[in-house]
């Protein structure tokens, strides 16, 4: 099938200046453009919450969740106070904690999983009454992305102060990054063995995401620090930075971890083995260790890791399109967004949209929203606001932010791609004899477009046809999505054929998986392969085997499905 119309609008052309080739202003020109697109986020949603920008300031924000010596004290006197025999003295520390605000949340955060019942419930409600005022977390790493841009002089000092106070594992990832990318610091160092156990794995994760290497040996030590937590960071900061000799930490840190923290590892683990990962689950966790042991004493001599392509932030969340509401005879209108943690705890909701049937998260406050019956595309953030709009004269079925800010809408007649001002840069219309379900970006700047009729498309950055072949016999007309692979493949989910299939370039099957009437498939970084069908409550994971290895539950019926 071949798209019988396309225009491109027009392209301002440089002549190309030194040594630099096109392509490589072109990346270059990508990368500021993005980079201009997230700092103005970041400020506004600084200036939504009512805050400066300035560095002074966010610094003052830090320092200010940062008790000192004398503080932490006395709000650790008054959270074993909480336990205490006598009811007067319990309401006393409750009433007393409450007035140091947002200095005594971190430590709040660690009682409330307090061995003891009433400390535990009455630091949750301290927090209660302390959070009802205080700033959201993706305020917060929006101050932690502002500063890291800057860069002040005392960025590491009042980080490091405040990072045993960072109330969840996203702050605390921010800072490390936002520490990563700062200038040389003697504190890091200084910080290796620093009494406070996140101030060693945050310094040591710190000093090898940036290739300190005079620094190595001190931060090798620490992975054999006592604690796991510590171990952990260490050990994949370093793998980050192809150092070999994390990696036994990390299979022995298989059957020490909580389950959500061994999961991130097992992730890391599968993304070097690859075809060679040991067969097994965390389901059995001293088994598994002892495959992983024995995968190592095999491979670890021939492993290179500089040749491993690795995407060490991959967090195991899971966002889920969701309808939620029926109408008439069964006709769903309504819809939710859902995003899950690793574990399947909800993380943020956006309810009562109209029929989504596609989303993608842009960063850790903004998502992008297809919405079938509004006949729109939105940008919002996790209250649901809508911060971007863009009008859809069709109905739309997908919709993808592209490396260089544009973004790629699918709908029944159309693929276009429209800039950051809404003009739209590239337009691919059907033929009429067949129409469109979804389209994908493809490595290079390609496309690739599934028509309904089952045949598949792919199109050069110009919109020129390269090949075209028959994937299915047919698809559903709408929630459907495929995945580009970075091999230049492509993932499909054939809902009528009850499979999942990776097609190469030209059009051969390389590798499929049984599966009921799938409606997504999402090849992870770790090999395994994310999978949803229509109408159920829970996704899978399938091994390259296409054997299910890990089911999660969903609160209501899924469209589809993506992992980040």
């Amino acid at each position: 099938m071949k798209p019988t119309l396309f225009h491109r609008g027009s392209v301002c052309r440089f002549a190309l200046l030194f040594t630099l080739s096109a392509c490589q202003l072109a990346s270059l020109s990508l990368c500021h453009l993005q980079a201009e697109t997230d700092a103005k986020a970041d400020e506004e949603t600084l200036h939504r919450a009512g805050l400066p920008t300035e560095e002074s300031s966010l610094l003052a924000l830090f320092r200010k969740r940062t008790p000192d010596a004398d503080s932490q004290a006395r709000i650790q006197a008054l959270i074993a106070q909480l336990g205490s025999d006598s009811f007067a003295e319990r309401e006393e520390a409750s009433a007393e904690l409450v007035t140091y605000g947002v200095a005594a949340v971190g430590l709040l955060h660690k009682a409330a999983h307090h061995a003891d019942l009433e400390i535990r419930r009455r630091a949750k409600d301290a927090l209660g009454l302390i959070e009802q005022n205080d700033l959201a977390t993706d305020v917060l790493i929006a101050a932690l992305h502002v500063l890291g841009r800057r860069k002040p002089a005392q960025l590491a000092e009042v980080l490091l102060d405040y990072a045993p106070h960072a109330v969840d594992v996203d702050l605390t990832e921010e800072l490390c990054l936002t520490l990563a990318s700062a200038g040389a610091d003697p504190r890091l160092v200084q910080a290796l063995t620093d009494k406070s156990p996140i101030k060693r794995a945050i310094a040591g994760a710190v000093l090898a995401r940036r290739g300190c290497h005079k620094q190595f040996s001190a931060v090798r030590r620490l992975l054999h620090d006592a604690d796991a937590q510590v171990r952990c960071r260490v050990a994949l900061a370093l793998v980050e930075a192809r150092d070999k000799a994390a990696v036994p930490v990390l299979i022995d840190l298989l059957a020490e971890l909580p389950i959500i923290e061994a999961e991130h590892v097992e992730s890391m683990l599968l993304q070097l083995a690859g075809d060679t990962a040991p067969k097994g689950t965390l389901d059995s966790r001293s088994k598994y260790r002892a495959a992983w042991a024995e995968w190592w004493k095999q491979h670890g001599d021939s492993l290179d890791l500089a040749k491993i392509k690795l995407a060490p932030n991959w967090r195991g969340y899971v966002l889920a399109v969701c309808m939620t509401t029926m109408r008439g005879r069964g006709v769903r209108t309504n819809g939710c967004l859902l995003e899950l943690d690793a574990l399947g705890r909800l993380r943020w909701q956006i309810k009562d949209l109209s029929w989504p049937v596609d989303a993608q998260v842009l960063d850790e406050k903004r998502v992008l929203v297809t919405e079938y019956r509004l006949c729109q595309v939105t940008e919002r953030n996790h209250d649901g606001d809508v911060l971007r709009r863009f009008n859809v004269p069709d109905l739309p079925l997908a919709a993808r932010r592209l490396p260089n800010g544009n973004t790629l809408i699918t709908t029944q007649s159309r693929v276009f791609e429209v800039d950051r001002d809404n003009k739209e840069v590239l337009t691919i219309c059907t033929n009429g004899l067949s129409r469109f379900v979804t389209a994908c970006p493809l490595p290079g700047g390609e496309i690739g477009i599934c028509y309904r009729n089952g045949e598949f498309v792919r199109l050069d950055r110009n919109g020129k046809m390269l090949t075209s072949f028959r994937v299915g016999r047919l698809f559903r007309p709408y929630g459907m999505h495929i995945q580009g692979l970075p091999n230049g493949n492509i993932l499909v989910p054939l809902y009528y054929d009850n499979k999942i299939v990776e097609f190469t370039k030209d059009g051969r099957e390389v590798w499929s998986a049984s599966y009921p009437q799938p409606m997504c498939a999402q090849r992870l970084p770790n090999g395994r392969t994310l999978v949803a069908s229509y109408g159920n409550t829970y996704f899978a994971e399938l091994d390259k085997n296409g054997h299910e290895v890990r089911r999660r539950n969903c609160d209501a019926p899924l469209l589809n499905v993506r992992g980040r």
